[in-house]
């Protein structure tokens, strides 16, 4: 049962399918291109540990860090902060990705 009015269980569920259907481009994206929206701004590319491209594989992990630490405390401004201040000059999802950021 949904918990939005107005929404129903069907629309649910194609909300859910829609989704993980940008979660799964997204994630594609990043391995074609090794860019985010962000990355784009700043022109910098996402790559490995070993300065590779991410496999499709590496890019889910990172979509997935990305999607429940990103946010965290504030879109944008905590993560600039933490890039900021921390010893690796990373973000928290890159750090547990295992990724980082290059000039690109």
């Amino acid at each position: 049962m949904a918990f939005v009015i107005g929404v129903s269980d069907n629309d649910s569920t194609t909300i859910g399918w829609c989704a993980i259907i940008f979660y799964l481009l997204f994630a594609f994206l990043i391995a074609k291109t090794g860019k985010t929206v962000g990355r784009l701004l700043t022109g910098t590319l996402i790559v490995d540990a070993q300065g590779n491209h991410l496999t499709f594989r590496r890019s889910l992990a990172f979509c997935l860090a990305w999607l429940f630490l990103a946010p965290l405390p504030l879109p944008g401004l905590g993560t600039a902060l933490f890039v900021h201040y921390s010893r690796l000059h990373a973000a928290l999802y890159d750090l547990v990705a295992g990724t980082s950021a290059q000039r690109g």
